[in-house]
């Protein structure tokens, strides 16, 4: 009887462990997108970090993440444009 019940316990404990990380797993679209953009503005890729940006802006307009978005994408804009500038200077 004992045995049984500590069975079910275990069994029980181990189903909540398993679903809890499944739903750890899963992110927002909104925050998927906003950390590939980070990931792209840390890599120095600015047109990618920029696009990725954009596309948060225009498909997530109420995201929890606009702010930060709109802040990145004005310092991506940014670079993007300094990058530009620094190559002109190089090979006119």
């Amino acid at each position: 009887m004992k045995y049984k019940k500590f069975r079910i316990l275990f069994f029980l404990i181990c189903l909540l462990l398993i679903t809890n990380l499944v739903f750890a797993q899963e992110r927002e679209p909104d925050e998927e997108i906003f950390l590939k953009a980070k990931t792209a503005l840390y890599q120095k890729e600015w047109p990618e970090a920029i696009r990725n940006l954009e596309r948060l802006i225009s498909e997530f307009p109420r995201s929890p993440y606009i702010d930060n978005a709109l802040y990145w994408l004005g310092y991506n804009l940014y670079r993007l444009s300094e990058t530009e500038q620094k190559k002109k200077r190089r090979w006119p």
